[in-house]
């Protein structure tokens, strides 16, 4: 279970929220653009740090922990591969920084490999690839980390529509089997997932468009939109 309770009180930018993920499901987190969805997960992952609050993991305080101690995984937009390594090489830094890796670890870059559909593209470098094979290794390195955490950043945003929608469809296939709590900024509406909204703005938006009421309360929008769409909806902003 990983709960944020906390804020971040910023000239630019407040983001409050008291919401509890709970392990092995998918959140999507949705919002305009300038929200703070990136800074929520930034949040998150320690790359930024709370004003005021915690945020637990399985009943430890990571708060104040660095990002390499949080059990955190983030994927951001422009993937940061390695561009003078092998797509072989980016994904085996995920399991060892050791030249050689073993037998085992090989097996499982191979199989992450084959879900994500890159095998045979092991020995080319990332200018070698189009924007959606590089998205997929991007998300083949990640998955292969052991942090039970998995954040999202956009990662499928500069893809053209068409491929966009198959890395989204693809990654939903592969999430069944992940084991991990993730958290995932996109631009499109999974229905069938619960929801992080970032955006006191998209609160009031949302509940026009759906209710055709406009609530000032945010626990009455809260429940009456959870209802209407069979989905919790929660709220960090």
């Amino acid at each position: 279970m990983l709960k944020l309770n906390f804020s971040l009180k910023e000239s630019y930018l407040t983001i409050s929220t008291n919401i509890s993920l709970e392990p092995d499901k998918i959140y999507a987190v949705v919002g305009p653009s300038g929200a703070g969805k990136s800074t929520f997960l930034n949040l998150i992952s320690g790359f930024a740090s709370i004003s005021r609050g915690t945020i637990i993991w399985n009943g430890q305080e990571i708060s104040n922990l660095p990002p390499a101690k949080r059990n955190v995984s983030i994927l951001f937009q422009d993937n940061n591969l390695f561009p003078h390594l092998s797509v072989w090489r980016n994904l085996a830094l995920a399991v060892t920084h050791w030249p050689k890796i073993s037998r085992d670890n090989e097996e499982k870059l191979k199989a992450v490999m084959s879900e994500v559909g890159i095998l045979g593209l092991e020995n080319r470098k990332p200018s070698q690839l189009s924007g959606g094979q590089q998205s997929r290794v991007a998300l083949a390195r990640v998955l292969l980390q052991k942090n039970k955490i998995l954040l999202l950043d956009e990662p499928f945003s500069a893809l053209d529509p068409l491929i966009r929608r198959q890395m989204q469809d693809e990654f939903m296939k592969i999430q069944s089997v992940l084991n991990k709590s993730i958290v995932f900024i996109t631009t499109f509406l999974f229905l069938n997932l619960p929801i992080i909204i970032v955006s006191p703005t998209l609160r009031l938006s949302l509940s026009a468009i759906l209710i055709g009421l406009r609530f000032s309360s945010v626990e009455i929008f809260n429940t009456a939109i959870s209802a209407f769409l069979s989905i919790p909806i929660m709220f960090a902003g």
